[in-house]
């Protein structure tokens, strides 16, 4: 079998994949990321010290390793990589933590690619088999509902991954993942760049890409983000003075996935991952409005990419329909009357910002 390097990653054409809710560029990519995004599962074989990945995972610092998968013409890939532990949650709790994966610039640069060269991978966490790769699907399901509702969002490529450990210790393990667009990149497709942009007053903040970005948080039942301290949120400004637009990360923690690992947040008062509390910026009648009606537009999509995603079972998939209706019946409830939100969810705390709050509603 034919073998080719990054080096050489000019000499092929690589079809973009055209996610939903992104323009769909059929010319030849610009980026890593973008010679691996497929309309399929991607395989690719990532060969490590995985003992010194799993067992020193409080560390920073990368290591070696390698990365293999076959391009669209069948041809192999293997490029030199570095690999490191990430996250501050999930890397304590995890039997195998998320990684950081990071390219050789110069190979990048060498192969007529952009320099950005720092992916995540989400990894199966859990050494369950079955819990490990639903988790994986639900959160990778989350990313792909807020494409469908936003552009300005990360892309992600679901990889089927077969884990080598190069000293022999560890027995080879294949499980789901998926990867994770370089930061730097998301912000350059935006036509801006990263900034800390912490405590962002709301008047420099773009309403509607934050009034989406709340309100799908608030449907997925994520409370794991906060704007002032900008956690979980990428955060993009430009050069032009337009308005920064916050992009969310990190859904593991969600009602949708709802891990075992995960807690309900005290802080809200909630009793289960699932309780829903809507943290979003009080904006008016009209961005409000223009958001609900955007989520009402984009109801059948999103229905339709859960239930089409047949690597979760059916129950699954019709229990995350049945979770995204409740949050479409809140939004009924609140146009008929201001009614309360379901019997399920428990009140919140004085301060907590909710769809059926007496300073915000969704259907004036």
């Amino acid at each position: 079998m034919r073998t080719k390097t990054l080096r050489n990653l000019l000499l092929f054409v690589f079809p973009l994949y055209a996610a939903a809710g992104f323009a769909g560029n059929q010319d030849s990519p610009t980026t890593i990321f973008e010679t691996l995004m497929r309309d399929e599962v991607l395989d690719v074989t990532l060969e490590t010290d995985l003992y010194e990945l799993i067992n020193n995972r409080r560390r920073d610092d990368y290591q070696p390793a390698t990365l293999s998968y076959k391009g669209k013409d069948g041809v192999s890939v293997r490029t030199a990589i570095e690999v490191a532990p990430r996250g501050k949650f999930r890397r304590r709790v995890c039997d195998f933590p998320p990684v950081k994966i990071k390219f050789s610039k110069k190979e990048l640069v060498a192969a007529g690619l952009k320099k950005h060269n720092n992916l995540k991978l989400t990894t199966h966490c859990l050494d369950d088999k079955d819990a490990g790769n639903y988790n994986v699907f639900k959160e990778y399901l989350s990313y792909k509902l807020y494409n469908e509702l936003n552009p300005n969002s990360f892309r992600v490529q679901l990889v089927r991954i077969t884990y080598i450990d190069a000293t022999g210790q560890v027995a080879k393990t294949r499980r789901y993942g998926f990867l994770i667009e370089d930061d730097e990149e998301l912000a350059e497709r935006m036509g801006g760049k990263l900034c800390e942009c912490l405590g962002t007053a709301p008047e420099n903040l773009s309403r509607n890409d934050e009034a989406i970005m709340a309100t799908f948080q608030y449907m997925i039942g994520n409370e794991d983000w906060n704007l002032d301290m900008a956690r979980n949120l990428k955060m993009v400004s430009f050069e032009n003075g337009a308005p920064i637009i916050a992009v969310p990360y990190d859904f593991d923690f969600s009602g949708v996935v709802n891990p075992s690992y995960a807690v309900p947040n005290a802080d809200l008062g909630q009793s289960r991952v699932k309780d829903r509390d809507y943290l979003g910026i009080q904006w008016d009648a009209q961005t409000i409005n223009t958001t609900t009606a955007l989520f009402k537009e984009k109801k059948s999509s999103l229905y339709q990419i859960v239930m089409q995603f047949k690597l979760l079972p059916i129950s699954m998939r019709q229990e995350i329909r049945a979770y995204l209706e409740s949050f479409y019946e809140t939004l009924g409830a609140q146009e008929q009357n201001n009614a309360k939100l379901p019997a399920w969810r428990q009140p919140a705390p004085k301060g907590a910002i909710l769809y059926n709050s007496p300073y915000i509603s969704l259907g004036s």
